[in-house]
């Protein structure tokens, strides 16, 4: 038995001889992950004396040690300010509080002459687009709205600002008169400062019609489908109407290499509110004036449908999920033809050919 033993050693000794580097690369290799993965699961639990920034403070203001649990948006949500019944201040036309998101910018352009010429419409539509999307502007000028103004549906473009193309942008108003501007720098980070500046606008010069459509450049418009649709809700008395392509579960990016990622600082919580995609929205006049009094009071993210989602639950009014609206499935050239919109169209020569392909130009001959 003793021999058996001192044998058994005297391999293991000679097979470690044998094989030292590879062993010595296996050692450093499991340590060093595990390191890692202690370091992470240290830097996503506990918060030891460190800055803490966000909106922690305001929900643990006494905490100095913060012990992360991924706090559950479904038991302890609480985004600030908290337990303050919005819709109630709106009623008795006083809202008290701090102002968390002042708006410090001011309009270039605002087509205030829009909305005069839209008496009695039943839909404006708010188009978001990056400054320099000349061309894409272009062809949705050329394509579907159009056709949007002879359903009595007037457009106009939110753009932000960026000085060196600024000249090309009053040229551009100069001749289409449909552009609506603010001078926050335009960028996808200020993308909630533009959707503000859309809200402002339409309560502040557009009260007048019934219902908005919120729309990205970059999304196909089945302009017929949409008439359809709110002629349906003109018979619909929903003044409580938000609806779009709905997120119910979505959760925060915490990959910090992403341009989605938001720490656990600033959200704190496993998953957004409900909020439907910033890319294509429909929405009721009256919601739409709520959400518009209660921006100022109500802290804001980088993320503008989400931001809205906050929003809405703060008025207590859930978002609706519209099938019509595809934010989901990139390109859907199959279901175009049943779709209101459907993202992925940034490429003006695409959006062109594709338009012509669902409302093909009717010649002479097939007139006759």
């Amino acid at each position: 038995m003793q021999l058996h033993l001192v044998t058994w050693f005297r391999n293991l000794y000679l097979m470690v001889r044998r094989n030292i580097v590879r062993i010595s690369f296996l050692s450093i290799f499991f340590l060093a992950a595990f390191t890692t993965l202690g370091t992470t699961i240290v830097q996503q639990h506990n918060y030891l004396r460190r800055p803490v920034e966000g909106i922690l403070p305001e929900i643990f203001p006494k905490e100095e040690l913060i012990q992360f649990r991924f706090y559950s948006y479904d038991t302890e949500y609480r985004y600030p300010p908290i337990n303050v019944d919005f819709k109630a201040k709106i009623d008795s036309e006083n809202i008290d509080l701090p102002i968390v998101n002042p708006h410090p910018f001011n309009f270039i352009l605002n087509a205030d002459h829009v909305c005069d010429k839209a008496k009695n419409a039943s839909l404006v539509i708010i188009v978001k687009s990056a400054v320099d999307h000349f061309a894409l502007r272009e062809v949705l000028r050329k394509t579907w709205i159009p056709k949007a103004k002879a359903n009595n549906i007037y457009v106009v473009f939110a753009l932000g600002f960026i000085k060196s193309l600024q000249h090309r942008v009053l040229k551009e108003n100069d001749k289409y008169h449909d552009i609506l501007q603010e001078d926050f720098v335009d960028n996808y980070l200020n993308n909630t400062y533009k959707t503000i500046m859309t809200f402002n606008w339409v309560v502040k010069y557009c009260n007048n019609v019934k219902h908005v459509y919120f729309d990205d450049d970059d999304m196909f418009l089945h302009i017929d489908n949409l008439v359809s649709y709110v002629q349906k809700l003109e018979s619909e008395t929903n003044n409580r109407l938000f609806s779009g392509s709905l997120s119910d579960r979505g959760k925060p990016v915490r990959d910090i290499s992403s341009k989605w990622y938001i720490s656990w600082e600033e959200y704190p919580f496993d998953y957004w509110p409900p909020y439907v995609g910033g890319s294509s929205m429909i929405a009721h006049i009256s919601i739409v004036q709520d959400m518009q009094k209660i921006f100022p009071y109500v802290r804001p993210l980088n993320f503008d449908d989400v931001y809205l989602g906050i929003i809405l639950r703060k008025l207590k009014t859930a978002p609706k999920d519209n099938p019509f609206f595809d934010n989901v499935h990139l390109r859907n050239f199959k279901q175009l033809k049943y779709l209101i919109a459907n993202h992925g169209f940034d490429d003006p020569q695409l959006y062109n050919s594709t338009f012509y392909e669902i409302f093909p130009v009717k010649t002479e001959t097939s007139r006759a």
